[in-house]
């Protein structure tokens, strides 16, 4: 099914000149300090066919694409790099070209990441030239593992699907047009600084989860996770989920949920509507916040699942209009909370009872059974 070259322990160091193959092939130096340099233009006769290179551990365990070595091409063929320290010829883009999917990865557990600028000895670093020799087609680009250490983002743009794993997460400007951006951490995701500044950009979905730690922070004014997205999911089992969204948002995929730790929601809009396509949960009494500050913006749900629920917190809803077409908001025992963004807004509850912020009986009937006020 493959063809095997060097050895899972080996110390030394391997080249690869210019070839063509026809197998899937894997190429390893995997002990200690182990390297594999590639010095010539490697490509698959066979449409699909695969190539793995994995060095060794350590700060000398390194794979390196040569200056002008020409490319990795593996037509449709998965490309994976795992090595603790990756070196890739910056001076020429799509030099790792594949339609299937592309991996980078560290080999040792905890092995910090940097994307985006230039990493010290001791860490598995991209920067934004490294980042630019990877094809612009890809199915998908995955770097890290799930046992991988801290990860830092720096400004970076990917024309691909982009999936980042690892430890606690700093970010800051990472774009990828109309791709979907997948963060998982074992820790937390926050942005690099406390500002204002989007610090992921997309028009697809972005997908967060945090598995030991909060998706932003509440403890400032501009602590928040600033986002600039279509769609959002995002998960947190130990923590809460802070965002500033810029742009109009649907809350889509699996919704967005804290599972554990009473944590809350809390999702603020300078701009447009928020559409639910999905549930908002929090856990036990952790409350849910909605703020949509723009004039004349509107809080959308439109199917069963749309709901807004906390176990037994607090939710508050601000939005000058409110359309609720299915989706039920629920707390047992915490207040809810529903306000125009607009100090003057005409208010209207019940059937034909007019107001720019209006209710009618159905809409009314959504807000179940439960809140202490």
């Amino acid at each position: 099914s493959s063809i095997t070259i060097g050895r899972s322990d080996s110390t030394a160091l391997m080249t690869i000149n210019a070839d063509t193959f026809r197998d899937p092939m894997v190429f390893r130096m995997g002990g200690v300090s182990g390297d594999i340099t590639v010095a010539g233009a490697l490509t698959s006769a066979v449409t699909s066919t695969a190539m793995t290179f994995t060095a060794g551990t350590g700060d000398s365990g390194v794979f390196t694409l040569t200056d002008d070595a020409g490319t990795i091409a593996t037509g449709g063929g998965n490309i994976t790099i795992s090595a603790d320290t990756v070196v890739l010829d910056p001076d020429t883009a799509n030099t790792i070209t594949s339609t299937g999917a592309i991996v980078l990865q560290p080999n040792s557990a905890a092995r910090p990441i940097v994307i985006g600028a230039d990493g010290g000895g001791t860490d598995f670093a991209l920067s934004t030239g490294e980042v630019a020799n990877l094809t612009d087609n890809a199915s998908g680009i995955t770097i890290g593992q799930a046992n991988s250490g801290a990860v830092t983002i720096s400004a970076i743009t990917f024309n691909d699907p982009i999936t980042i794993l690892g430890a606690a997460m700093s970010v800051t400007a990472l774009q990828a047009a109309a791709n979907n951006i997948t963060l998982t951490s074992t820790s937390t995701i926050d942005e690099l600084a406390d500002n204002t500044t989007a610090d992921i950009t997309t028009d697809g979905t972005l997908a967060l989860t945090a598995v030991g730690g909060a998706i932003g922070a509440s403890d400032t004014a501009n602590g928040a996770l600033d986002l600039a997205v279509g769609t959002l999911q995002a998960t947190t089992n130990a923590g809460g989920i802070f965002v500033l969204e810029s742009n109009g948002l649907t809350v889509g995929g699996n919704g967005v949920n804290t599972s554990a730790g009473n944590a809350e929601i809390r999702i603020t809009l300078t701009a447009g509507n928020l559409t639910l396509a999905d549930d908002i949960t929090a856990h036990g009494t952790g409350n849910v916040t909605l703020v949509l500050s723009a004039a004349n913006a509107q809080l959308i749900t439109a199917a069963i699942e749309d709901d807004i629920v906390s176990g037994s917190g607090d939710i508050s809803i601000t939005a000058d209009v409110l359309t609720l077409v299915n989706g039920n908001i629920t707390s047992l025992g915490g207040a809810l909370t529903l306000q125009p963004n607009a100090a003057a807004a005409t208010i209207g509850l019940g059937d034909a009872a007019g107001g720019t912020f209006n209710l009618d009986a159905t809409e009314l009937g959504l807000l179940s059974d439960g809140f202490s006020s």
